[in-house]
């Protein structure tokens, strides 16, 4: 997926008047960390060398520019979830183990208030892939910068519908509008500008994708910039690698490649060092011995 994402810009409120899908995990941040890519592919040798390893994959998918604002997740939506943004934050954009603080506000479509609310004083803070908030405000964050502010559009079954956030002013089947905006993002991610991550799907596979705060097993192998293995799970001492999308258990590069992949597919990651480390900054279940300042390639198969 050799795709050329643009950072959002700050626009005025009400820009963008249009509702959208929030299953933006993969994409966001994909869109965050090829900022800059196909500059430091041209002017970094060793970015380079890895290309040519597949044939180059920036001249075999070229790039397709994108309109951050309007773009819309090929991934399926769990529920119907839609989104208009009010205004645009700065900075990098929440994606799939990050952990956020949100002030927000609820009403039904009608406009009725629900007396649910936080704020800046006591904000609701989580960590997306956990799974322990609503889907509409966990799914529904994705994508956003700090600061920014959001309207997230839900149905009952994302909302005040599921288990464990019944109202007793709410009533069943209902549906909600969040008002959300985004007041702090948690571990920063690598500097996009300067560093490289890019991914190719090899082979689609088959069934569901694979979504952030799922567990995934993977067989993977690592090649260094001359196309030599350094690590593979193929390995007769090796087994399948297991962990969960969204808790810093591996490198970053991993585990926000994986996402969207499907049982038996194939994918291939360009991984520079500034990804090679957990999102939290943790020591690695996985004991890869990297190069030294070097981006690697990663094959990745997803396993049932």
């Amino acid at each position: 997926m050799g795709l050329l994402f643009k950072k959002p810009k700050k626009r005025r409120p009400k820009q963008h008047p249009h509702a959208r899908s929030v299953q933006l995990i993969l994409v966001v941040f994909v869109l965050f960390a090829l900022a800059g890519h196909f500059r430091t592919m041209q002017s970094d040798p060793t970015n380079n060398s890895i290309a040519e390893i597949r044939n180059s994959i920036v001249e075999a998918v070229p790039p397709i520019p994108l309109d951050y604002a309007t773009y819309k997740s090929p991934i399926p939506e769990i529920h119907t979830i839609n989104i208009k943004d009010d205004t645009l934050g700065d900075g990098e954009p929440a994606v799939c183990g990050h952990t956020v603080s949100v002030a927000y506000t609820a009403k039904t479509l009608d406009d009725a208030v629900i007396n649910d609310h936080a704020d800046a004083d006591k904000p609701l803070t989580f960590r997306i892939g956990e799974h322990k908030t609503m889907e509409a405000l966990e799914q529904g964050v994705v994508g956003m910068a700090k600061h920014g502010t959001r309207t997230i559009f839900a149905p009952a079954a994302a909302a005040y519908d599921m288990k464990g956030f019944s109202r007793d002013d709410v009533p069943k089947d209902t549906r909600v509008a969040f008002h959300v905006e985004l007041l702090d993002i948690t571990p920063p991610l690598p500097d996009a500008e300067h560093n490289v991550f890019h991914l190719l799907d090899v082979k689609t596979g088959f069934g569901p994708m694979v979504l952030c705060g799922e567990k995934v097993k993977v067989h993977l192998t690592v090649k260094d910039i001359e196309g030599k293995t350094i690590y593979s799970t193929k390995d007769k001492d090796k087994e399948p690698v297991t962990f969960t999308i969204g808790r810093s258990e591996v490198f970053l590069g991993l585990e926000q490649g994986v996402i969207g992949l499907k049982n038996e597919g194939i994918r291939s990651l360009i991984v520079s060092p500034a990804f090679q480390k957990t999102m939290n900054g943790n020591e690695s279940e996985l004991k890869i011995p990297f190069p030294s300042k070097q981006s690697v390639l990663v094959d990745v198969e997803a396993l049932p």
